[in-house]
């Protein structure tokens, strides 16, 4: 068992080429793989394809109006009717629409390296793609700058501040040293002093106790040096880490303003298809009125026709059977001038024993048998005339059969499917 079922017409606009791609053509039908047509003289050929688009025939685009799609292999479509597949189309545009008033004017983020193109170039499946890299890779400017800002500045202040702690404990240090150096030469000078050993020796502790103190700030200022480097070095990786944040940052724009331009064409195609779908339906609507006339037409001719069978059926049949009567009564006609030929015989065999006495009675017995010739002419005239009735009322008949047979076939007929370009 084997059902038809018919696609609605749609609108395909050509390139600036006067071509048809095979992308917009797999949009409108998926599944197409080639577009024939229907020349004058009833051929059907096929355009040509050179792997990207449909070339128009040798006459262009206006040879016909009615362009048949092939389609190849098995096809579903995830939706139950045109309403639930427009549906579905405005809930990607809701979507769309939201996740561009959401944080669109933050969305400051490190997008990741660019994943290889998928085999479909579906503008889903591309929004897809670009709506799970925003989802996995939003990333703010604070989010940069933590930990890095307020360690560089209070790092440079301690540095500042070390250094010129260690230049004043350097002075400090060359002071007490030459002051301890005079305080030995008067010690030298005026002999041994109980007094001033005991200060030479407190100026010694002291000055021990500034040179591992010294010691301590040089430490600390060879690791503030490192530090000081890793700071530059973090800082340069956080300058070259924001440039290629904000090149993939722009090039992820670029990406959703084109994404965003192919939905507003979708949103155009869409409309579209909906104005040819209402178009479609009226003219469904009067097609379907249409047929109904022609269906109360048909009952008519077909009630028409059937008086007109059943007329003509007993004539045939009051026809035939005056044929039949006809025929019987000129066997019984030739039957009896076979008998009145014997007769005649017989008599004329009696008129060459009997011919004087016979005279009279032979010349009545001519005149019956030529009143027997001419009624057997007339019933044989009669009776072809009756043959020309039947064969004209057959002809007839024929003829009115032809027809109920045409009709038939023209109502029962589907119209064939169009699409237009």
């Amino acid at each position: 068992m084997y059902i038809r079922l018919e696609v609605e017409p749609c609108d395909l606009e050509l390139t600036d080429n006067q071509v048809l791609p095979l992308t917009s053509l797999q949009s409108a039908f998926p599944g197409a793989v080639g577009v024939s047509y229907k020349t004058l003289k009833g051929a059907k050929r096929a355009l040509r394809f050179d792997g990207v688009a449909f070339h128009p025939p040798a006459e262009g685009w206006q040879e016909t109006d009615a362009f048949q799609v092939q389609l190849s292999g098995k096809s579903s479509f995830p939706f139950d009717s045109y309403e639930n597949a427009s549906k579905q189309f405005e809930k990607a545009v809701t979507t769309v629409q939201k996740l561009m008033d959401q944080n669109y004017n933050d969305m400051t983020y490190i997008a990741p390296p660019s994943p290889p193109s998928p085999g479909s170039v579906s503008p889903r499946e591309r929004l897809r793609a670009f709506r799970r890299k925003v989802a996995d890779y939003r990333v703010s400017n604070d989010d940069l700058t933590t930990g890095f800002e307020l360690p560089k500045s209070e790092l440079e202040k301690q540095f500042s501040e070390l250094s010129a702690i260690l230049v004043g404990k350097d002075a400090i240090i060359e002071a007490l040293r030459k002051r301890v150096d005079t305080v030995n030469q008067e010690l030298h000078g005026q002999g041994d002093h109980e007094d001033c050993k005991k200060e030479v020796k407190k100026w010694k502790d002291q000055v021990e106790s500034l040179e591992d103190e010294l010691k301590l700030f040089r430490e600390m200022a060879s690791k503030q040096e490192n530090m000081t480097n890793k700071v530059k070095s973090l800082t340069n990786e956080l300058e070259e880490l924001r440039n290629t944040s904000n090149a993939k940052l722009q090039s992820v724009h670029v990406e959703f303003e084109r994404v965003c331009q192919e939905l507003k064409e979708f949103q155009q195609q869409h409309d579209l298809l909906l104005q040819e779908h209402s178009r479609t339906t009226a003219q469904l609507h009067e097609t379907e009125k249409k047929l109904d006339e022609l269906r109360h037409l048909h009952d008519e001719v077909k009630a028409r026709f059937e008086e007109s069978e059943k007329s003509y059926a007993e004539q045939i049949r009051a026809a035939n059977e005056l044929r039949e009567r006809m025929c019987n009564e000129n066997v019984r006609l030739i039957k009896q001038i076979n008998e009145m030929e014997s007769e005649t015989e017989n008599l004329r065999q009696e008129k060459e024993l009997q011919s004087t006495q016979r005279t009279d009675s032979y010349t009545n017995l001519k005149e019956k048998y030529s009143a027997l010739v001419e009624e057997h002419e007339e019933k044989i005239q009669e009776s072809a005339s009756l043959n020309q009735l039947i064969e004209n009322l057959n002809r007839h008949l024929t003829d009115i059969t032809v027809k109920y047979k045409d009709l038939r076939s023209q109502r029962d007929g589907s119209p064939p499917n169009r699409y237009y370009m």
